[in-house]
């Protein structure tokens, strides 16, 4: 709704602005913290997403240290070469760049290969349907993938001993969901 009712911008920066104050407290607490922010495909349209974080990143002493923004992989709607050139700027921010719930929806292995990006999240269906041989073989080879490319990778939606130990053993090092502490 926020998409459609032009409410987007001020809403995400309103919350962007909310998750780098509240981030103060946080590393108090736990200095390596990482905030990871999700956004709208259509903030990076126009460059509305570079010109909200460059804004944001101008009032904190080191940048966007510590932060990762998640696109997903409808994000790769924009031409290669306007994503990647937006994703770089992004980057030199500091901010870290995920592939959120990867592999759920399109996916260009050639540009994914081509974006600057450190970092893969298996989508939970992937998870959550880990009784099933094919879903294993699936992880097993975007585990390889993001390997071959020196990215992180984090499994979405383990809910049970069963997935977490199944992707200890296939080498997922990061993953998240309600077998750990809820949202």
């Amino acid at each position: 709704m926020a998409e459609q009712s032009g409410a987007i911008d001020p809403l995400t920066e309103s919350l962007f602005a909310q998750v780098v104050k509240d981030s103060h407290a946080i590393r108090a607490r736990f200095p390596n913290a990482r905030m990871a922010l999700n956004s709208s495909p259509q903030l990076l349209s126009g460059k509305r997403l570079l010109t909200m974080l460059s804004h944001l990143a101008s009032e904190l002493e080191n940048g966007l240290e510590g932060f990762v923004l998640e696109i997903t992989e409808t994000d790769f709607a924009l031409s290669a070469q306007e994503l990647a050139s937006q994703l770089q700027a992004i980057m030199g921010l500091g901010v870290r760049i995920a592939i959120d719930d990867f592999g759920k929806s399109y996916s260009s292995l050639s540009r994914l290969a081509s974006m600057p990006i450190q970092k893969l999240k298996i989508d939970m269906s992937f998870t959550a349907g880990m009784e099933r041989e094919e879903n294993i073989k699936i992880i097993s080879g975007i585990l390889a993938l993001a390997q071959s490319l020196g990215l992180e990778v984090t499994a979405e939606g383990v809910e049970n001993p069963f997935q977490q130990d199944t992707l200890i053993k296939l080498g997922c090092q990061q993953a998240q969901g309600y077998f750990f502490p809820s949202p």
